[in-house]
């Protein structure tokens, strides 16, 4: 049986006044040749979030069975807000990937906000989908990645 070794990416500069927004307040990539789908969120406004929110659902629907749905949050930003409307949508989101098999990473910052976060995603336990809280991105992406990298299929 071998090993496999990880390394912890180091956080990538996040220049978003630099790169192309969907919105502003939003910014989605496809990390590592597309096997993360990466949404680095900076607003808690509804409006500018629903185009994230809708293009998350398509690219979740269409995603192959036969690889691990990887998703990156980056919600570090201490003014985010968690409103009722995001807790809306997040509950169906969640409720849409419960039975898939994967990981999400969310990298937030210590605030009043990831405690409202942890609470709220213990209480929101999914089937087969790992959830984790991260206050590094770089962190955040290696534990995708060792989802990718291993073999951890089957039910």
């Amino acid at each position: 049986m071998g090993f496999i070794h990880f390394t912890v990416l180091p956080d990538p500069p996040l220049d978003l006044d630099s790169q192309p927004e969907a919105t502003p307040g939003y910014h989605f990539e496809e990390l590592c040749d597309g096997c993360v789908l990466a949404y680095t969120i900076r607003t808690s406004e509804w409006e500018a979030l629903k185009p994230a929110f809708d293009d998350l659902r398509q690219r979740v629907e269409a995603w192959p069975e036969d690889r691990p749905l990887l998703i990156l949050m980056d919600m570090a930003d201490p003014t985010l807000v968690f409103t009722p409307r995001i807790r809306q949508e997040v509950d169906a989101m969640l409720n849409m990937i419960s039975g898939r098999q994967g990981r999400v990473a969310t990298v937030m910052v210590q605030s009043i906000l990831l405690q409202v976060a942890r609470l709220y995603t213990s209480l929101r336990p999914l089937k087969k989908m790992q959830h984790r809280i991260f206050f590094k991105r770089g962190e955040a992406l290696s534990w995708l990645m060792e989802a990718y990298e291993a073999p951890f299929w089957g039910d």
